[in-house]
């Protein structure tokens, strides 16, 4: 019997199509057989009668004699010779294969006169029936059992000669009734035995114990296996799973077959277990260590079925202990020597164990790659995505056979069910494999199913749409619409990896989003360190700035800080300072933990983590100083936006390294041509701020600023001017500035002097100012002669041509964890005046804040402690 005509073992359901087209050999008749419990198929039902389908009867039966006749009259009888011509015999094997896969999808799809059809049509082409399609056929009328029977006499009682899989087709059509037609279904098996000579095994068996777990008919279902026993018919890999839901009829059968019937030993004499009931055994295994242990016990005998299901079930049972690790290794080494016999369950079953059991074994894989190679034609749809899933999780991206793969799951992406789709797309996402065509084909495929979709089918496939670029908002937004009802029924991983890939493609839908932080609020425990980077990162690239959420996901993540990788200890500073949530404590912890791991970190993490510092204003010496070391010696693999970030970051903390920046001056060098204006702009004021002067790469940084002027914003215009300000100290050695653009930024510049607001704070110095001695000549917002600054109060101290710029500056002046601490643009702003002939007097909001209320005389004796006296 070809066990690949009968079922999968995901499913277990009778499936009529297959590979090898051969007729399998009818078995001998049992001398039990004649010995049948009577009470095994009493009726529960009358039948119906095939006299209310007499219409639909004979149009089957007009439309399948037509096949014979013409067969007959082309001289081409069911019982003819072969073609002896290879190319003919393939064409014919050809058109008979698609002509079986178009008669199964008509079934599935109801079309039971165009399924009866294409049958008949196979005879205008040349080509002969042969049972595979002809039990198709019958299998695709089940809808209606007397059309069904009709189609099988007519087909079978002449001209085919029907096997085991065309009755268990009847059975299981018979059995899907309600209540099931218990007297067709003993009608068939005796027809079956006395007409056909064909003994039930397994195969039959597993219909009748899958109808009585369904209809939970437990008597009959103990009936059924009282009646294996007797006629010797041992139960195979899918018997269990017929009754996997009926804890009772489970027991009975493993009750019974543990002491059941055995194989004669030829080697050495005596009784020993059958190859099918091994196989039952191993299927019955309750737990890793009874596994390993038969396996042991009969490792000389294991055949590529054994070692299959072996694997199979030893992954279904997470054995990966250290002496199960050895049995695997067995099982693998027996597979290895039976691939060539593998079927495409067998195949897909092995590489989907090996990849559950996290077992890489990159020569075995490449081996079951190649002998699956021929046989995809032959893969169904769960057997195409679970192989196509293990080689992704396994890692072993072979790009010949997953383009072969992906080809001959092309024509059957109708078929899949949601979790193939999902699973095919996370496995070419994961290993990288972009093919727009097929993944238009599978979201076309998707989109009527997803409302099937379970959690884990929606995250894993937005995850893969995102990973491959594969933007189709269409489809994404009804995606977000089917899960938005099961937001509560997501897991952690699923709720992150479904907001990183919202925020990677850009699709942002705030209500939805809402609703995701909910579902998230009360999972926040679960998150595990990736989660939490990466929902952090999420909600910081769409600008969902949820302030009580982010709170939590902080204090969630505070205690996993040891087990976050670089990049999610990047990722999540990253975000935080984007959306502005500066927590002093939490970024401590955070540079505490990265310190321990700086050397693993990549160019984008460096320089993500110290753009992140920088932007929070959070300035640790110590860390920023073992972070430039561990950037040096990966400088030349900065790209031009991780070099500018870097520089802007040491720039505003104001970290001065000449050594470093001579370094990363001298990378940026050879990719000047490839910055934005952005990272233009941000290079050429770190510079500035660090004082950092190079006259070669600053004239070649303003040639390149040059020739995309017009592309500059007001903000990038306004530091390139404070660029071109220092360099005016510079006098004969500052490299010139091309005319049009210091123009612009000359402009933008003046129309920021422009539009200047006077705080509170300003107009409270500026009322003190004038009574402490000597300062009665105090201005507000005055500007310097050159027209170019704005000073907050302006202070000419008499009988001395010194002048005094006392500036009232707010936090945004200063770094967050030392309030006194002047950012980089603070410091460029006192250097710019100071350069004017201005003293500056920097008096910090907060420190004001804190005098004034102990009254007017602490204010001003504050004002004189900073320096502003006559």
């Amino acid at each position: 019997m070809n066990s690949a005509l009968v079922a999968s073992p995901a499913s277990g359901s009778v499936c009529a199509g297959s590979a090898t087209r051969r007729r399998p050999c009818a078995q001998p008749a049992s001398a039990s057989a004649s010995a049948r419990p009577a009470s095994l198929l009493t009726p529960c039902a009358p039948p119906r009668g095939a006299a209310a389908f007499g219409g639909r009867v004979s149009l089957a039966r007009d439309i399948t004699r037509e096949v014979v006749v013409c067969q007959v009259m082309a001289g081409g009888a069911f019982g003819a010779e072969e073609s002896e011509l290879p190319g003919e015999e393939q064409r014919q094997l050809d058109i008979l294969s698609a002509t079986t896969r178009r008669i199964k999808e008509l079934g599935a799809k109801g079309r039971t006169k165009d399924a009866i059809q294409a049958l008949a049509d196979l005879s205008k082409q040349g080509v002969e029936p042969d049972t595979v399609a002809a039990t198709t056929l019958v299998r695709a009328c089940t809808r209606d059992m007397a059309l069904a029977k009709s189609v099988f006499d007519e087909l079978f009682v002449d001209f085919l000669q029907p096997d085991e899989v065309t009755f268990a087709v009847l059975l299981r059509g018979y059995g899907t009734s309600d209540p099931p037609a218990w007297t067709n279904i003993d009608a068939t098996l005796t027809s079956m035995s006395k007409t056909y000579n064909i003994e039930p095994t397994s195969t039959c068996y597993n219909v009748l114990l899958e109808v009585c777990a369904r209809t939970n008919d437990l008597d009959r279902g103990q009936d059924v296996i009282d009646r294996m026993v007797a006629d010797e018919v041992l139960p195979d890999e899918f018997s269990l799973e017929a009754v996997a839901k009926r804890r009772v009829l489970r027991s009975y059968l493993k009750k019974n077959f543990d002491r059941g019937p055995r194989a004669f030993n030829r080697n050495g004499g005596g009784m020993m277990i059958s190859a099918p009931q091994l196989t039952f055994r191993i299927k019955g295994c309750t737990n890793a260590d009874v596994l390993a242990a038969l396996v042991e016990e009969h490792r000389n005998r294991l055949d590529h079925i054994h070692a299959a299901t072996a694997l199979h079930h030893a992954a279904r049972l997470s054995a990966r202990s250290s002496v199960q690790l050895r049995v695997i290794s067995q099982l693998v080494q027996v597979a290895r020597q039976h691939l060539q016999q593998m079927r495409p369950q067998q195949l897909s079953n092995t590489a989907w164990a090996l990849a559950k059991l996290g077992h890489v074994d990159a020569v075995f894989m490449a081996a079951l790659v190649q002998a699956a190679s021929s046989q995809l034609r032959n893969f169904n749809p769960q057997n195409l995505a679970n192989t196509a899933w293990a080689l992704a999780t396994l890692g072993h991206a072979d790009a010949v056979f997953i383009a072969a793969l992906v080809q001959a799951a092309s024509s059957q992406l109708h078929n899949f069910e949601p979790q193939n789709l999902a699973n095919t797309a996370w496995a070419l996402a994961t290993i990288g494999h972009v093919d727009a065509v097929f993944m238009g084909a599978l979201l076309q495929a998707a989109s009527s199913q997803l409302r099937s979709f379970n959690p884990q089918n929606l995250a894993n496939t937005v995850w893969a749409l995102a990973a491959m670029g594969h933007a189709d908002a269409v489809f994404i937004g009804a995606l977000v619409q089917a899960a938005s009802s099961q937001l509560r029924s997501f897991n952690s991983q699923e709720l992150a990896n479904t907001a990183w890939a919202l925020a990677t493609m850009g699709h942002v839908d705030v209500v939805f989003i809402d609703a995701l932080l909910q579902a998230a609020s009360s999972q926040l425990r679960s998150f595990n360190s990736q989660d939490l980077a990466n929902t952090a990162w999420a909600l910081a690239t769409m600008g969902h700035a949820d302030a009580v959420f982010i709170g939590a996901l902080v204090q969630a993540a505070s205690s996993q800080l040891r087990r976050f990788m670089p990049q999610n200890l990047a990722n999540t500073a990253w975000a935080l300072a984007t959306m502005g949530h500066a927590d002093a404590v939490f970024i401590g912890a955070l540079v505490q933990a990265a310190s321990s791991q700086l050397r693993r970190f990549m160019p984008q993490n460096l320089a993500n983590t110290a753009w992140a510092l920088a932007t929070m204003g959070h300035a640790d010496a110590v860390f920023i100083g073992a972070l430039v070391q561990a950037a040096s010696s990966q400088l030349h693999s900065f790209t031009p936006q991780n070099l500018a970030n870097t520089a802007w970051a040491l720039a505003t903390i104001g970290h001065a390294d000449a050594a470093f920046m001579g370094a990363l001056v001298q990378a940026a060098s050879s990719q000047l041509c490839s910055f934005t204006p952005q990272e233009l702009a941000n290079m050429a004021w770190a510079l500035a701020a660090l004082d950092e002067k190079n006259a070669a790469f600053l004239g070649a940084l303003l040639e390149q600023a040059g020739t995309c002027a017009m592309d500059f914003s007001a903000s990038q215009l306004r530091q390139l001017f404070q660029n071109m300000l220092w360099l005016d100290a510079w006098q004969q050695v500052a490299p010139a500035v091309p005319p049009h653009l210091f123009a612009a930024c000359k402009k933008a510049w003046l129309e920021e002097v422009s539009n200047t607001t006077v705080s509170r704070t300003q107009l409270q110095v500026l009322g003190a100012i004038p009574q402490l001695p000597d300062c009665s000549d105090a201005s507000s917002e005055h500007q310097t002669d050159d027209g170019l600054f704005s000073i907050d109060i302006a202070l000419q101290l008499p009988g001395s041509d010194q002048k005094l710029a006392v500036e009232a500056d707010g936090p945004t002046h200063f770094l967050s964890n030392t309030p006194t601490g002047p950012t980089g643009a603070t410091r460029l702003r006192n250097r710019l005046l100071e350069a004017r002939g201005w003293r500056v007097v920097s008096v910090p909001v907060t420190e004001w804040d804190r005098h004034v209320p102990k009254g007017a005389q602490a204010a001003r004796d504050y004002l004189t402690s900073l320096g502003v006296r006559g």
